[in-house]
């Protein structure tokens, strides 16, 4: 019912909900990256090129990939890579998920964010760098994950050395509620904070969008605005979350297309 009930409010292609059985985290991360994996698998083909992001939500959908099939794909990094966790490695994911499915994975040697344009464009410059993202716009399949921009927990904020001004400006001057391979947008799905996306090394949104089939994998309550905002903004395609996201997202969409209440008449 909650999958049906997503697909009509939102521009999603299919919604996949999981039920929450158990009040920890961990757990449910893990389900949720099982589902996210047996859904990759149905829709997998020889000759498709799959671009990733990082993320835990990607970290956990590849750990469950199980499969004795090879596939004749490539997967491909569809943004730079961030120092500090195994799961912001990007490479090391494309590397991963390749060899559990039998394909063959490129790597893309630059840091997902740079200090200035100057240095974006510089390495936009350099040939394998250009070839690899080139490739990523070219995925039949993209899995991505919808993070959160919460400073405590957000693997944007912990890996990218952003400053306590820099998270400031990003959420309360540019009201950012998420972010989709490192590209930060409001609860309208607009992106903001633009002057950090000009600093990436990757795919851009709309590159993003032009993806035949988008994945997208989020979980957990905190993540409840973040994947209301990608909804919006039409940045996923297929959503895999779990139920108590599923509830917050349908309920801000009930909300927020309420009509608003006529002033009282005198």
């Amino acid at each position: 019912e909650l999958e049906r009930k997503l697909e009509k409010l939102t521009n999603l292609q299919e919604a996949v909900v999981i039920p929450k059985l158990a009040a920890d985290n961990d757990t449910t991360l893990q389900r949720l990256g099982k589902a996210a994996a047996d859904y990759f698998l149905e829709h997998l083909h020889d000759g498709d090129v799959v671009c990733l992001s990082g993320g835990e939500a990607i970290f956990n959908m590849v750990n469950a990939i199980e499969t004795d099939r090879r596939y004749d794909v490539c997967v491909i990094p569809a943004i730079g890579g961030v120092q500090g966790r195994h799961y912001t490695d990007v490479n090391f994911l494309a590397t991963e998920l390749a060899k559990r499915i039998g394909g063959n994975s490129f790597e893309l040697h630059a840091p997902a964010i740079v200090d200035t344009t100057f240095e974006r464009d510089a390495l936009f410059s350099l040939r394998h760098v250009k070839e690899i993202i080139d490739m990523a716009r070219r995925a039949t399949i993209a899995l991505v994950g919808v993070g959160s921009l919460i400073p405590e927990t957000s693997s944007y904020f912990q890996f990218t050395a952003m400053s306590q001004e820099e998270m400031h400006d990003i959420i309360e001057k540019n009201r950012g509620v998420g972010q989709v391979l490192a590209h930060v947008f409001d609860v309208d799905g607009n992106e903001c904070a633009q002057e950090y996306s000009d600093r990436l090394i990757g795919m851009n949104l709309e590159d993003l969008k032009n993806v035949p089939m988008i994945i997208g994998t989020a979980g957990l309550a905190h993540k409840v605005s973040s994947v209301y905002g990608a909804l919006s903004g039409g940045y996923l395609k297929t959503l895999i979350t779990d139920e108590e996201v599923a509830l917050g997202v349908i309920r801000m969409f009930e909300e927020r297309k309420k009509p608003m209440p006529q002033p009282t008449l005198p």
